[in-house]
């Protein structure tokens, strides 16, 4: 009888906010609330990937593009398939999409920071990676996923029934995603050993 072994998890959630409030958040703050989204995300995928069978999980990794500082916060290796996976912590509202612009209720989703004007929903970040990865892989864009999983900073909840974030990723609320629904989202199945590796080599 052949042993199903757990995937692997590589990396440290919320790396890249915890004490960087100057380089990825508008503050010390929204870095705080930024990390904690990101580390709940990754307690859920983490128990996907301690499934007997299940995929690998890495967080907190750097995207192989010069002079690029962004990063992807998670990505789950599901057999060769690589899902790429942004966390955000956005107030509870409802979001909505019209001609590639993105609105929070009546207004225009723009967060303000020491970095000046910038539109959450409208980053392109996962495009960037999903290209990026391909590459450095040697994979179809094709075989690399999207995914997006906002935690409501507050008592009031999401309603993204409307929003097409960049790339349009498969979109989750955080307070609905379950083990169960990650793996039939972001795939179930043990990482292929090969790309594992090229990625861990991204992790920080």
């Amino acid at each position: 009888m052949s042993t199903r072994i757990p995937g692997q998890v590589i990396g440290t959630a919320g790396g890249s906010l915890a004490g960087a409030g100057s380089t990825f958040a508008a503050n010390a703050s929204v870095a705080r609330v930024g990390a904690e989204g990101e580390r709940k995300s990754a307690a859920i995928l983490n128990k996907l990937a301690a499934r007997p069978g299940g995929p690998s999980v890495l967080h907190d990794l750097s995207i192989p593009l010069p002079g690029v500082r962004a990063n992807v916060d998670h990505v789950v290796v599901s057999g060769r398939t690589v899902t790429v996976i942004d966390t955000k912590a956005w107030a509870g509202a409802i979001y909505w999409t019209l001609a590639g612009k993105t609105f929070r209720g009546l207004k225009r989703f723009v967060v303000e920071g020491k970095g000046g004007t910038s539109y959450p929903a409208e980053k392109r970040t996962l495009l960037m990676a999903r290209t990026a990865y391909a590459k450095h892989l040697g994979i179809p864009e094709a075989d690399i996923r999207l995914g997006l999983i906002i935690w409501p900073t507050g008592r009031k909840r999401h309603n993204t029934l409307l929003l097409a974030a960049a790339g349009n990723p498969k979109t989750v609320d955080g307070n609905a995603l379950t083990v169960g629904r990650a793996g039939r989202l972001f795939g179930s199945r043990p990482a292929d050993p090969t790309i594992l590796t090229a990625l861990a080599r991204l992790t920080k």
